[in-house]
């Protein structure tokens, strides 16, 4: 995106962090002016500081913040979890951050902990101060829907809400909250919720598989802070919290709770080697599709238009034949279609609907390419 140096302000005297612009890059130089503009407009002390932005002699546009000297929430999590009272004051204090982005119709679109800033006070790091960062891909709501094109992955994979990975037009703050929820999962459970080998296998897995609760990986927690990360990360944006202002009113009862537990003496480890265990497996037969454009099809530039434009009617057809068989068309969004199978019964019974399935389909859609897995 560009270089950053330390500078001192010659109004003030203090140390500022100077963001200089890619200019090579249209792209990169839209994020560049993205973020500026929101910076100017946000002001809150979960959000880094806007101290000024212009072009210099040469032409060169840059953004001026406040300098911030500590380490990045990714960089803190290297070295182990962090502990209760410290994961909820963090999530607290960026949930601050955003509900200042929300009430203005903004929604970030890329938490995670690179984008977390921990400030050193001394030779600690302090998460009651933390900083949200990077706003270049933020979106207001009403300009959502014009905003990608079809098959751009926008965001970062293992934290994007499902709505998010399908590529939706429709993203609101619970977006975000999702994502905020993928994070303090991160802080406590001390690995990233969702992973995969490679951009398609994360968002099939945001999309498709649950998230595991919280207190099968760290039984000694709070059934409060379970019940709170389990509605943060809620599949449906309906089940999660609807507002940020909501996360900070639910985490201050995580706090209470286990304040309550340190007075009767319960232990909270502040981490935990228990890990997901192979005893509980399903069987699962997955279809992954990529429809090919014809050569006559329209070019599509807004991703709201996807499925009429560039797969038109098919897309209809594909999930009532994906229906009639036990399966569940997801598209993700990077232009792909994912087609589970589960249910009861003999494996090669479930293998027999998947395979029967995907010959259905692609008489219909013979320029797809398509691929068929089973696997426990």
């Amino acid at each position: 995106m560009g270089s950053v140096y330390r500078a001192h302000d010659r109004l003030t005297g203090e140390l500022v962090a100077i963001k200089m612009a890619n200019a090579d890059s249209p792209e990169l130089s839209e994020r560049f002016a993205r973020e500026t503009m929101v910076l100017c407009e946000l002001k809150h002390p979960a959000i880094v500081r806007y101290v000024a932005h212009g072009t210099t002699a040469p032409g060169d546009t840059y953004l001026a913040m406040e300098w911030l000297e500590g380490e990045d929430l990714a960089q803190r999590l290297v070295r182990g979890p962090l502990d209760l009272p410290d994961a909820v004051a963090l999530t607290a204090r960026i949930a601050q951050g955003l509900a200042v982005a929300h009430a203005r119709g903004l929604v970030h679109r890329d938490i995670k902990p690179s984008n977390i800033f921990l400030p050193r006070t001394g030779d600690v790091t302090d998460v009651s101060r933390a900083k949200l960062l990077d706003f270049g891909i933020v979106r207001a709501l009403h300009t959502l829907h014009h905003a990608t094109r079809a098959g751009l992955v926008v965001g970062t994979p293992g934290y994007m809400s499902p709505e998010q990975a399908r590529g939706s037009p429709d993203l609101d703050g619970r977006s975000d909250i999702f994502a905020l929820g993928c994070v303090l999962f991160e802080c406590l459970a001390g690995r990233p919720l969702f992973v995969g080998r490679d951009v398609v296998a994360v968002q099939v897995k945001i999309v498709l598989e649950e998230a595991p609760r919280i207190r099968s990986l760290r039984p000694e927690l709070p059934s409060s802070i379970d019940r709170v990360l389990a509605r943060m990360l809620a599949k449906n944006p309906a089940e999660r919290f609807a507002t940020a202002d909501e996360v900070i009113s639910a985490v201050s009862t995580v706090e209470a709770s286990a304040s309550r537990s340190t007075t009767l003496g319960v232990s909270v480890p502040a981490t935990s080697s228990q890990t997901l265990t192979t005893g509980e497996q399903r069987l699962l037969c997955v279809v992954i599709a990529r429809l090919m454009p014809r050569a006559d099809a329209p070019v599509v530039t807004d991703a709201a238009t996807l499925a009429v434009d560039e797969i038109g009617e098919r897309l209809l057809a594909l999930k009532e034949i994906c229906g009639e068989y036990g399966g569940r068309l997801e598209p993700i969004a990077d232009g792909s279609l994912v087609v589970p199978f589960e249910g009861v019964g003999a494996a090669t019974d479930q293998a027999t609907r998947a395979a029967r399935c995907v010959l259905r389909m692609h008489a219909l859609v013979p320029d797809a390419a398509m691929a068929l897995a089973t696997g426990r």
